[in-house]
Parts: structure tokens; sequence; C-alpha cells
């Protein structure tokens, strides 16, 4: 019997191996990078350069909502190392280390608690991982999302397995580390609290230096960016709206989660089975034990909030995303509860496998490139390499052309990136106000599409003087008469400026339609155009041109034309 433990203990050994070589392989070949992600790039490239944290030189606005993160890339840029790449390597050696964690945590559980001798270890939950589709996605994507669930994984596998000050403290400092890489991290460190409580006796003491880091860390970081930035929660905060409730939203993100990875269905289950036995022990105990209390405890402890503050808030329109942090500890639980049914070997490895093979054969809801499901997206498909590459030569052309100039650039959706390669110093964001203000704190009319709910209206375009705009393909440029080539890159002149226009006229390369010249054949034809045209072209022209420039001698005959239209 005995041999033939150990026989299966090598298989499983081996299994995990190629697992986790699978899942590096996999990290690395669907390496992505999203266009929120060069939101981050650019503070930290404006960081470097002596700007501060901003995402326009001059405007205190706080834009992002991973801090730790964009500081890590910003050490990465001084060293000279392009930040794509080096937030890939974070990335991927983030989830690699999440896996390591979660098989340590089955070696420690394997433990029998009453003999003090051990049992078959087969780490389920870290195979699991290893395989999981989407985990694979976002060990790269130039997001916080590995590196933030890399925190929160090894914060609960600090708690639950260690009992001295000094570890305490050290859990403390890494879901302290977890709040400051992604705030909403903060609900683990808050729940860790109950969790320390509920150990019972003299382990109670333990909380103090747990709360320390919360003291001598985040405190005076929290004020700081509140004194920096004038808000008490990010810039994107306000823009997308979390501080309303969107339940509906909510329960659409977590039930195409579920649906895909159709073995989490047995949590709610297990946790049902599970806590009235835990309750009772810890009733009669008047506290936690057992490793595998504890990992049931704050497991729930930590899930359940996360969940609620999801479904709250109304997901991401990232399919997934939110709900990478918690899967480590969603898969650690159902593993969990296999060494609750039994400690058989033969019955957890065959209940292991299934939960192994449940996530690698996942019900794929995103079969089609770019779909979307109620406004949920499978992210990467939206770009690929060649996408990237096409920012690049969008970004530089921009930078060679409009650099020097006093300009400000409007962007919408997916055209971060390009924003981020032109360098220019004056860029808006205008389609959730992500990095600016005003956008951000517009009161929201309507639900729809989460992070995607708040626009720049045009008065505040005009206001804040944007001279061109960046869109995606989707929203083409209405006339010739807005189109502006920078060699291969096409713009969308907002406001038509002579001075500026002027200025890129004497440009090779550039080429736009000369209004002026347009406007003076336009008002020789008066005669020959229908006088209900001229009113239209007008109401666009006084916006377009004749607020912001100086040119009477073209004014003056439409105000004439429009007086005789009118009598």
């Amino acid at each position: 019997m005995k041999d033939r433990l150990e026989t299966a203990q090598l298989i499983i050994w081996v299994l995990v191996a190629l697992a986790a070589f699978y899942g590096l392989y996999q990290a690395i070949s669907l390496a992505w990078v999203g266009d929120d992600a060069f939101i981050s790039y650019r503070y930290a490239e404006h960081l470097i350069e002596g700007h501060g944290l901003v995402y326009n030189p001059g405007e205190q606005v706080e834009g992002y909502t991973n801090y730790l993160w964009t500081i890590l890339v910003a050490l990465g840029m001084l060293a000279g190392i392009d930040p794509i790449v080096f937030s890939h390597i974070l990335s991927i050696t983030a989830y690699m280390l999440t896996a390591a964690i979660l098989v340590y945590l089955s070696f420690k559980l394997s433990k029998r608690e009453e003999t003090g001798g051990r049992s078959l270890v087969f780490p389920a939950a870290a195979m699991a991982i290893l395989v999981q589709h989407d985990y694979h996605i976002y060990a790269t994507s130039g997001l916080e999302t590995s590196p933030a669930s890399m925190l929160v994984t090894l914060g609960f596998a600090l708690l639950v397995l260690k009992d001295s000050r000094r570890w305490f403290l050290l859990a403390g400092y890494v879901l302290i580390m977890g709040a400051m890489t992604r705030p909403d991290a903060m609900i683990f460190y808050i729940m860790g609290i109950p969790y320390i409580l509920m150990l019972g006796g003299d382990k109670r003491k333990l909380l103090l230096p747990y709360v320390l880091p919360l003291i001598i860390i985040y405190l005076p970081y929290w004020l700081w960016r509140y004194s920096y930035y004038g808000y008490p929660f990010p810039n994107t905060y306000y823009a997308k709206s979390a501080y309303l409730t969107y339940f509906s939203q909510g329960l659409t993100y977590l039930m195409l989660y579920v649906r895909t990875y159709y073995i989490l269905i047995l949590l709610p289950i297990a946790m049902i089975l599970t806590i009235p036995e835990i309750l009772k022990r810890y009733i009669a105990q008047k506290k936690l034990e057992t490793t595998l209390n504890r990992v049931w405890v704050l497991g729930i402890l930590f899930i359940i909030p996360y969940v609620f503050y999801v479904v709250r808030s109304g997901g991401d329109f990232m399919f997934a995303r939110f709900f990478i942090p918690i899967t480590p500890g969603c898969f650690l639980l159902l593993e969990s509860g296999i060494l609750y049914l039994s400690r058989k070997p033969q019955l957890r490895l065959a209940v292991g496998a299934v939960l192994i093979l449940a996530v690698f054969f996942r019900w794929n809801q995103f079969d089609q490139p770019q779909e979307m499901i109620d406004g949920i997206a499978d992210e990467r498909s939206y770009y690929p390499s060649e996408y990237v590459e096409q920012a690049k030569r969008d970004g530089r052309n921009m930078q060679k052309y409009l650099s020097g100039m006093d300009v400000t650039i409007g962007f919408y959706g997916s055209k971060a990136m390009t924003a981020y390669y032109s360098k220019l110093p004056d860029v808006v964001e205008l389609h959730t106000g992500l990095t600016d203000e005003y956008i951000a704190h517009l009161p929201l009319k309507e639900r729809g599409r989460p992070g995607h709910e708040k626009m720049a209206p045009r008065d505040y375009m005009f206001r804040r003087g944007i001279n061109f705009v960046l869109k995606p393909t989707s929203l083409p440029i209405e006339d010739s008469t807005k189109a502006l080539f920078l060699d291969s890159t096409i713009l969308h002149i907002f406001i038509y400026e002579n001075e500026i226009m002027n200025e890129l006229k004497k440009k090779p390369g550039v080429v736009f339609l000369d209004l002026p010249r347009f406007l003076d054949e336009y008002i020789k034809n008066f005669e020959q155009t229908p006088p209900e045209q001229i009113i239209r072209d007008f109401n666009f022209l006084k916006t377009y041109y004749f607020d912001h420039n100086n040119d009477p001698g073209r004014l003056q005959p439409f105000l004439n034309k429009l007086r005789e239209i009118q009598r």
C-alpha cells in the first residue's frame, strides 16, 4: 500500500510539472497588452521624466487604479526596459508564483493533524489555475491583475499557515501592497481582521502587528494621494460610477464566469455543506485549530464580500478580469472540500481530476472574434500584435508632425496606446473620463456598458480646446472637410485653427482641406447653393472655424447672406 501511494505521489508531481510547463507556455504564447495598460504606462513615463504622477503635465488627475504597479513599471522604464516586455515578465512571474503558493498550501493541508503524518498531496487548485484559459490571458495584458492576484494569494497563505507576530506583520504588508496595487483588494485586508479575532485565545494579539502596515504605509500613502489629487477615491471610481449599484449587470458578469467555469457551481454547495460543521467546531472550541478550518473560514471571508462588491458595482467590461484575484481561493476551497469529504486517496484523486478537467474543458462563451455579450468582451481579441504596431506607427506620426505645437488631442476607446506613443503633452480621453476630472464627475443619465457610460459633451470639448480627435475605425470621419492625414495616420479635425493648420501646411506628408480657400469658393457660389444648405453649413462652420479664428473677411459675407435669407 505504501509503495502504491509513493508511486501515485510521484505521478502527481510529474503531472504538476507538466501543468506548470503548459501554463507557462500558454501565458507566453497568449501574451498581449490591453489599451488601458497604456494609461498606466503614460503615468509612469511622466513620473520618471519629472512631471509627477500625472497623465498630462500640470494636471493632477488620478486616472489609474494601480499605484504600486505603475511605480514598478516606472522602475522598469528607468532601467531602459520596454514597459510591455517588463510588465509581461512581472505578470508571468506572478502567475507562476501564485501556482507555487497553492502547491505549498496543498502540501500543508495534506498533513494529518491528528497523527502528524502526511497523506497524499494532490495540488488540484494549483493545477486548475495552470490549465485555466482566462488565467493564461491575464497572466499578461499589461494590467495589474496577475500581480494583485499573487499578493492576495500570498497574504491568504501567510494568514492560514503561520501564527507568529512576524508572519502576521508580513501578511499585513503583503495584503496592503495588494490594496495599493488594486484598490478593491482592500476588501481582503479588511476581512483578515475578523479572521484573526476568530482565531481565539492569545492569537488575537496578532491583530496589532497585522494592522501596523495599514497605519505606517497605507495611511501616509492615502493622505499623500488625497492632498495630491484632491479626492478620496481615484478618478476612475467616479468615471465608472462605482458609488452606484448595478446589480443586474453584476449578476450577468458573475453568471457568465460561472457558466464558463461551471465547476464553480459546486462552491456554494460545498459552503452550505461545510459551514455548519465549521460553526459547530468553532462554538465548541472558541477557536480555529486546524489548517483546514482556517482555509475555509478565511476563504469564505475573502470570497463572499468580494463577489458581493463585484456584483454590486456591475462587474467589468473585460470578461473574467475581476474574478481572477479570487479564483485561486475558490479552487483551494474546492480542493479543501475534497479533504473534508474523505481522506481516501482514490476518491480525492478522482474528484480532483474532475475539478481540473472541468476547468480545462471550459464552456467557451466567446467563440467568435470580438464577440460581446451584454457589454462584456474577450478583451484580448481586440488587441492583436498588429494593432499595437499600428498604434506605434500612428503615435509616432503624430509625434513627428504635432510635437512642439500647442495642440490638444482627444481620443476615444482603444486609442490610449496611440496617445501613449504620440508623446504629446495634452491628451484627453473622451469616452469614459478615466483621466479627466470633469467627464468623470458628470451625472449618470442611464446605465450601460460598465466603464463606458460617460462621454465628453461637445460643449466641453470646445471649452477644453480639443483640436484633433483620434477615433476607432468603428467611428468613421463624417466627411473630408474634417480629415487630417499625417502620412498614413488619420485624425479628425475638431477645431480648425488657422495658426495651427497653416503651420501644418508647411510640412510634407500632411494633407487636409485648406478651409479658408474652400470658404472663398463657397462664398463665390452662394447663389447656386440652396438657402437651407447655407444655414446648415454656417451652423457647422461657426463652431468648427469662425468661433476660433479672427476672420471677418469671410464671416461677414455669411452674416450678410443669412440676413438676406431671413428677410
